[in-house]
């Protein structure tokens, strides 16, 4: 039986600003130059100390599944125009191999790296997660570049998780995550290179999984050196490409890591197989499975999307690769801890997008007072000069119980930096609606094959999403924000009228809803991972 990525996986088992259009970019410059022809500075918040930085968070090596030698992969990042990128090679199944030669085992047709490294399926071994560190460490340039190590723990059917920051490990098997019994046949031979009787295979396809993702989430809440697994309580994590090699038990909420538990990827990678185009909004809703990213944050996931290139071939930067948008107040690993811990990060399929939002003066990522009726939405929006005056669509897309609702599409234009910032409201119950967030569309851009035929397909395609905002029921609409940000207006070239009248309006909304209470609701191509 040949081994393929494909079979193992499956084996391996109070009263806040409300914002008012500026037309002129204001706010100091980044200091950090651009590698793209779009401003870093956020219009909506130019007074904040932030700017926008370019990130790719998931990506793969030798020291895995990848076809990139791990040896000069920052510096290749950085030379693609990258500000921050993460190398998050596989955790399977290393720790038991230890620091033997298995690339040659478990796939012939791989190099020999030379190194020892247990490569290919079997993941780092602590080898290789320290040579992750002194590369990280060595390509790391704080001001101008962050380089970080990380790595996916990774499972066939529980999902895959990236974690960054942590100063120890773990994998799949020793959290108990891969015991999936019914394809024993594919981890003998990925392991042990025999194969199991089919007899004996019948019968263990029938018997339930044992696979769980408690494992996990255990080692996430535990200290660093705790026994006798070690800890990641200094680490932050993501959920990575969901509904793809599972969706986390349906993404079961575990508490004790909420807010350790900071991302869920949006955009995935390039164009992959079959017109898979890396678009998460949709993935496995035609298979019955939930809408992934709807699923995770009614389940309580307090998580921002993100996206990422989850790069496996030897072209390191691909330029048609999804990327991340992290708002720092500086380019070193503490400010992208930050920005990922306030939720402060969108994805983009193109390079060099700036996106920023805000709901009643308070920046995405937050918790937002808000008491019903309009809620007032700014947007800052641009990928360079080609970009001003593109027609898009911004889909406003909030809780719904089995699918995301769209609770409006708003037709607007790209702004150019002496226009104001795109402004609109939309019409929200914070009783029925837990989140919102935007996905901004247009039309041309290529459909994800996994699209689902409705109103999230009448616009184009995506091309960025921001995070969500968390909607609180509350006397005021304004800031609630978890970090202990409050927003600053910004005056001028708005319309002072508008925002009066959205107060107004907000008010008598609050007076009609006085005595009603509030209750928060809480891939095909394997590949890839």
């Amino acid at each position: 039986m040949n081994l393929d990525r494909r079979r193992f996986l499956r084996a391996a088992a109070g009263a806040g600003g409300l914002l008012i259009a500026r037309p002129e970019l204001a706010g100091a410059q980044s200091p950090v130059e651009s590698h793209f022809p779009t401003s870093r500075a956020s219009r909506l918040f130019p007074d904040s100390g932030r700017f926008v930085v370019h990130s790719d968070l998931h990506n793969h090596s030798l020291l895995s599944d990848g076809a990139a030698e791990a040896d000069g992969w920052f510096q290749a990042m950085r030379a693609a125009g990258l500000d921050v990128a993460a190398l998050t090679d596989h955790a399977v199944l290393g720790k038991l191999h230890g620091d033997v030669t298995c690339n040659k085992l478990v796939d012939p047709t791989r190099p020999d790296t030379g190194t020892g490294l247990c490569s290919s399926y079997v993941g780092i071994n602590e080898t290789s997660w320290q040579q992750l560190a002194d590369m990280a460490d060595a390509g790391n340039d704080p001001g101008a570049f962050v380089a970080m190590r990380g790595f996916e723990w990774t499972t066939g059917s529980r999902g895959h998780i990236n974690v960054w920051f942590s100063e120890q490990w773990v994998d799949a098997l020793l959290t108990g995550s891969i015991t999936e019994v019914r394809d024993a046949d594919t981890l003998f031979d990925a392991v042990l290179g025999q194969q199991l009787p089919p007899e004996i295979v019948q019968i263990i396809d029938t018997l339930p999984s044992t696979a769980s993702i408690d494992g996990f989430w255990d080692w996430l809440a535990a200290p660093v050196g705790s026994l006798p697994l070690g800890g990641g309580a200094d680490a932050l994590a993501g959920l990575n490409h969901p509904n793809e090699f599972g969706n986390f038990e349906d993404f079961r909420f575990f508490e004790q890591v909420a807010e350790r538990v900071v991302s869920i990827e949006a955009f995935n990678g390039p164009a992959h197989v079959d017109q898979h185009l890396g678009d998460y909004w949709f993935y496995g809703v035609n298979d019955g499975m939930p809408w992934p990213i709807n699923a995770a944050l009614n389940a309580g996931w307090r998580t921002g999307l993100i996206g990422v290139s989850d790069n496996h071939t030897s072209t390191v930067g691909n330029p048609q690769a999804a990327r991340g948008g992290l708002w720092v107040t500086e380019l070193s690993r503490q400010g992208v801890r930050d920005a990922l811990e306030r939720r402060r990060m969108f994805a983009s399929r193109l390079q060099g997008l700036r996106l920023d939002a805000a709901a009643h003066g308070v920046p995405m990522g937050n918790d937002v007072g808000h008491p019903g009726g309009p809620l007032l939405v700014d947007v800052d929006l641009d990928w360079g000069p080609d970009s001003w005056g593109e027609p898009v669509v911004i889909e406003v897309a909030g809780a719904g119980e089995d699918a995301p609702r769209q609770l409006d599409a708003v037709a607007v234009t790209v702004p150019a930096p002496t226009d104001p910032v795109i402004s609109f409201s939309v019409d929200v119950d914070p009783d029925e609606v837990a989140w919102v967030l935007l996905r901004v569309c247009r039309a041309g851009q290529e459909l994800d094959v996994n699209a689902v035929e409705g109103p999230w397909t009448a616009h184009g395609g995506a091309i960025a999403y921001s995070s969500p905002f968390w909607l609180v029921g509350s006397g005021t609409a304004g800031a609630i924000d978890n970090a202990g940000e409050r927003s600053t207006p910004t005056t001028g070239g708005g319309s002072s009228a508008l925002v009066a009248g959205g107060l107004a309006i907000a008010a008598a909304a609050l007076a009609s809803r006085r005595g009603h209470g509030h209750s928060h609701g809480a891939r095909d191509d394997l590949s890839r991972g």
